[in-house]
């Protein structure tokens, strides 16, 4: 009998817990709402900077024909070219193709390579003794597995080749985009 009081003492909940509890949760669900309200709206008035500042202005400076500008109300304008280029991380055959371009091309230093062995808990000697031939080859401080160009070199490489002119890029694998945008600022 009074096993079946403590259960029921335990399974009773205040009215007054009952609605903290509720009021909370109401109060989380339309945190969640809104900010995914505003990284919508985030997301908007990035596509709208890109817009005016990667199409409008510099189209419309191109139209008066000018490069650089203040205007009346102390605003800054210079327009300016720009590269942007990516290896595809998902799409492992374009990636391959776009390494090998680097290769043929005699731009291979720009990839990285990491390797990295995982062994299992029982094999800590079979790890000890490869570290130990590492050091041996003087290779004891790299390990781990992957190939990467890094983002800004590989942007710096295709503006560097775009400006030269002397090497014709593979747009397609290296997902090249040019393109001009305005910087503003404020003159104080």
């Amino acid at each position: 009998m009074e096993l079946e009081k403590v259960a029921n003492k335990l399974m009773e909940v205040s009215e007054e817990g009952v609605s903290t509890i509720s009021k909370l949760c109401r109060e989380q669900v339309q945190l969640e709402q809104d900010i995914r309200e505003l990284e919508g709206a985030i997301k908007l008035k990035k596509a709208r900077l890109r817009e005016v500042s990667e199409e409008l202005l510099p189209t419309s400076a191109d139209e008066h024909q000018i490069k650089e500008i203040t205007t009346e109300d102390g605003y800054n304008v210079t327009i300016t070219d720009f590269y942007d280029a990516r290896i595809s991380a998902t799409d492992l055959e374009q990636r391959e193709k776009a390494f090998a371009w680097l290769v043929d091309n005699n731009f291979d230093h720009l990839i990285k390579n990491k390797v990295e062995i995982v062994f299992d808990r029982k094999e800590h000697n079979k790890a000890t003794a490869l570290v130990a031939d590492l050091k041996t080859r003087g290779l004891a401080d790299k390990s781990s597995t992957k190939t990467w160009v890094e983002y800004q070199s590989l942007k710096a490489f295709v503006k560097e080749q775009i400006q030269k002119g002397e090497v014709k890029l593979p747009f397609d694998l290296l997902n090249i985009y040019e393109g001009r945008r305005a910087k503003v600022t404020k003159k104080i």
